[in-house]
């Protein structure tokens, strides 16, 4: 009996076990992995060359200029100078470093007055600062002199030249020059008779005036052992004729009077 109690206990157990036992094992579940690579980087570039070509030095100002008293011509590395005033052909090398013009005459022999920019450097060759705005060119010159003498040159003037005679006599050639747009650029006037009786020997045209009245004023200024300054006022204008009255200081003389002009020939 108790055998049979055991056996009836047992059963059971084994009937689990077996049960449990014919399970199949867990399948794993294998899991691909995949590798990416990432592919090197293109270096299209390859080595950076400098391909830019080296800059071409600046040659300054090249070109034509005028002033009322002649012409400045500039290539890369020549010049010339054409007095109008006196008779004065200069020409030479040229240089152009670092924002300063250098002249260098080989001809000045030819001038029979050299302009005050090339006198002021006595035995250096001239040179300049040089700047260009539009169509005007300005040399300041690189040795000390009056901040405000400086030289301005246009690529185009248009000049007015008249024969003064005032009414003792005196004859007086004023040279006055202005831009395309009419604005007053500068001036200059000599005595005919290398006299001082009518304003000066000769002198500058400093400044250009229009009164409410419709005159003219020409304001004159001369340096030397006898500073003088003066006022020619154009009263009446034509195609070919001026009247008008002036007005001078020479040294202590005072004078004043009335005048004609015609075109200057």
């Amino acid at each position: 009996m108790y055998n049979d109690a055991m056996t009836n206990h047992i059963l059971p157990i084994l009937a689990l076990a077996l049960l449990f036992g014919c399970q199949p094992k867990a399948v794993e579940a294998e899991q691909e992995v995949t590798e990416t690579e990432t592919p090197p980087e293109d270096d299209s570039t390859g080595t950076v060359t400098d391909s830019a070509e080296p800059e071409e030095p600046d040659p300054g100002p090249i070109g034509e200029w005028s002033t009322c008293y002649g012409v400045l011509t500039r290539d890369a590395d020549s010049f010339s100078w054409k007095g109008n005033v006196y008779p004065c052909d200069i020409t030479g090398a040229s240089t152009y470093e670092d924002g300063i013009l250098s002249l260098l005459p080989d001809t000045s022999d030819e001038c029979e007055d050299l302009p005050w920019w090339f006198r002021i450097f006595e035995d250096e060759n001239p040179s300049f600062a040089s700047i260009t705005n539009g169509s005007r060119l300005t040399l300041l010159p690189t040795v000390p002199t009056d901040p405000a003498r400086v030289i301005n040159l246009e690529e185009t003037l248009v000049e007015e030249e008249w024969t003064l005679v005032n009414d003792g006599g005196n004859t007086n050639a004023f040279k006055l020059c202005w831009t395309p747009t009419g604005q007053f650029f500068e001036g200059r006037y000599v005595s005919l008779e290398d006299s001082s009786d009518f304003i000066s020997h000769g002198g500058v045209i400093t400044q250009v005036v229009e009164s409410d009245e419709g005159e003219q004023h020409w304001s004159t200024q001369c340096a030397g052992n006898c500073p003088c300054g003066g006022v020619v006022t154009v009263e009446e204008r034509t195609e070919d004729t001026l009247s008008g009255r002036y007005y001078a200081s020479n040294c202590s003389r005072q004078m004043d009077g009335t005048f004609t002009a015609t075109p200057h020939e």
